[in-house]
């Protein structure tokens, strides 16, 4: 007990309150425009939007207790995974929602794209974009989304010779100097992904240990 009688515990969850609080705002303040066509708006939620209406997907993948990064062939840094939704993979006739349509989607393309297994994933954050006025291409109700997961990897396999990618596990400690020269627009956002995923990892090792 501290404080006059305040239990310790409570006060310390009414500061995780209050900081995830703060988060929270400056996630729906966050707005950016894209060109003179699209405005942006990150949205802390796990509601996950049809696939044929999501651009990209970044991924903040952890292998133990490293982080996965990858580099395309043409390409000189590795970079936190990142995974275009072209139109062959918008099929949304599957069965389930969004979120079972995003999985049967996602597992396969990063087995087969960078050798990766993804166990489960979670949807943290996601950047809605809208058409500005001047945006004459689409309907003005039209929505578009970038999302931000982070997940686990059970294995990691070798990439075949002459495969487009570079794959590799890197520290916490390098991967937080990635997030700071690599990701300045989203810098806040990706580093409480990948904040997110430490919490996960470290509280399933504590069971585990238990186990």
């Amino acid at each position: 007990m501290v404080g006059g009688g305040i239990n310790e515990a409570e006060m310390q969850a009414a500061q995780q309150k209050i900081a995830a609080e703060r988060r929270r705002i400056r996630h729906f303040t966050f707005e950016k425009e894209i060109g003179d066509d699209w405005v942006g708006t990150l949205s802390e939620t796990d509601e996950t939007p049809p696939l044929d209406a999501v651009d990209g997907v970044y991924l903040i993948l952890g292998y133990k207790d490293r982080m996965v990064v990858v580099r395309a062939e043409d390409e000189s840094q590795f970079r936190i995974p990142r995974l275009h939704v072209d139109e062959a993979a918008r099929d949304t006739s599957g069965r389930g929602g969004p979120a079972a349509q995003l999985n049967r989607w996602l597992k396969p393309v990063c087995r087969g794209q960078w050798g990766v297994h993804l166990k489960e994933w979670t949807q943290h954050t996601r950047f809605d974009l809208e058409p500005t006025p001047e945006n004459t291409t689409v309907a003005p109700d039209t929505r578009r989304y970038e999302l931000f997961l982070y997940g686990t990897t059970s294995r990691l396999d070798d990439l075949p010779e002459g495969s487009a990618w570079a794959r590799r596990t890197v520290t916490r400690k390098d991967f937080n100097r990635l997030i700071q020269t690599g990701y300045t627009e989203f810098e806040e956002t990706v580093r409480d992904v990948h904040e997110a995923y430490v919490v996960q990892w470290e509280r399933a090792a504590a069971l585990a240990r238990r186990g």
